[in-house]
């Protein structure tokens, strides 16, 4: 759903950094909302669940999410993940140089 440029980790493997173009084609834009498509906040979680699943296992829940910026169709963004013992996942995903949405997500460990 989602494809990921330029990824990479810290020497430890426990920051991740990527970016991402939402592609205008996305399913989730569909009806969300009508005139003006915005990424819902469950496909940012879809977004981030690609990111951390296979490295910090699936999400389970989170805290403190703030989703303070729209993600528009064709937006180029920036994810990092920052993995905190012994479940924590902190988040952040930026949009023209600003937080758009921010958080941490608590992991099922692999």
């Amino acid at each position: 759903m989602f494809e990921f440029d330029h990824v990479t980790w810290s020497a430890d493997e426990c920051a991740l950094h990527a970016t991402c173009r939402l592609d205008p084609a996305l399913p989730a834009f569909r009806g969300h909302f009508p005139g003006r498509p915005l990424l819902p906040a469950v496909a940012q979680l879809a977004l981030l669940q690609a990111l951390a699943e296979p490295r910090w296992g699936a999400i389970n829940g989170g805290s403190g999410l703030k989703f303070s910026r729209p993600l528009e169709p064709g937006d180029q963004i920036q994810v990092a993940l920052r993995y905190r013992a012994p479940t924590d996942l902190q988040f952040e995903i930026v949009k023209d140089g600003a937080i758009a949405t921010k958080g941490t997500l608590s992991v099922t460990q692999v």
